[in-house]
C-alpha cells in the first residue's frame, strides 16, 4: 500500500476514534444549560451568572418566582462550600437616589469591595446574621446576593466572581 494511502487512514481513524470517544462522553454526560430556559424566557433583568466547568447544580436548583422576580440557584463547587445566589431586579432608588446604594451597603455591612468584568463586588457582614458573610453586587440592573453554606475565604469569593458574567 501506498506511504500516503497509510497516513490518510491512519489519520482517519485517529479523527473517527476521537469523535466516538467526544460523542460517548457527551451521551452519558449531557451539557445542560446552566439556567433552563423556562426560567430565562421569564426573566426581565441580565442574568448574572458564573461560567466554566466547575460550576454544577445551577440547572437543577434554579427556582423563580415570578411575584417577587427573585431567581434562586445553588451553585456546587469542588472542595468549597455551596453557594445559595439569589438575584432580582435592582430596586430604582438605587439608580434614582445615587447616594441609597451605598448607604445600603453600610447597613449590611459592607467591609471589603473588589472590581470584576461584570461590576463591583462588596463583601458584608449581615448585622443579623451571626458569622455570616455574603457578597452583593449590582450590575446591568440585576441585584445579586450570594451566600455560602459556610465562609469563604478572600481567594475563594474572588475566585467566585472573577467568573461571574452577565447575559440576558
Amino acid at each position: 500500500m501506498n506511504k500516503n494511502y497509510k497516513t490518510f487512514f491512519i489519520i482517519l481513524s485517529i479523527i473517527i476514534i476521537i469523535g466516538i470517544l467526544v460523542s460517548i462522553v457527551l451521551i452519558l454526560n449531557p451539557l445542560k444549560p446552566s439556567i433552563p430556559n423556562v426560567i430565562k424566557s421569564q426573566l426581565q433583568t441580565t442574568l448574572l451568572i458564573p461560567t466554566g466547568t466547575k460550576y454544577n447544580g445551577i440547572h437543577d436548583s434554579a427556582k423563580y418566582d415570578s411575584n417577587k422576580k427573585l431567581l434562586t440557584y445553588r451553585v456546587v463547587v469542588d472542595n468549597q462550600p455551596t453557594i445559595t445566589i439569589s438575584e432580582q431586579p435592582a430596586p430604582s432608588t438605587f439608580t434614582d437616589i445615587p447616594a441609597y446604594y451605598p448607604k445600603f451597603l453600610t447597613d449590611l455591612g459592607d467591609y471589603e469591595s473588589f472590581g470584576t468584568i461584570a461590576g463591583t463586588v462588596h463583601l458584608a457582614h449581615p448585622p443579623k446574621a451571626i458569622d455570616t458573610t455574603v457578597g452583593v453586587m449590582f450590575a446591568s440592573g440585576t441585584l445579586l446576593f450570594a451566600k455560602p453554606d459556610s465562609n469563604l475565604t478572600d481567594a475563594q469569593w474572588r475566585s467566585f466572581f472573577k467568573d461571574l458574567v452577565a447575559t440576558k
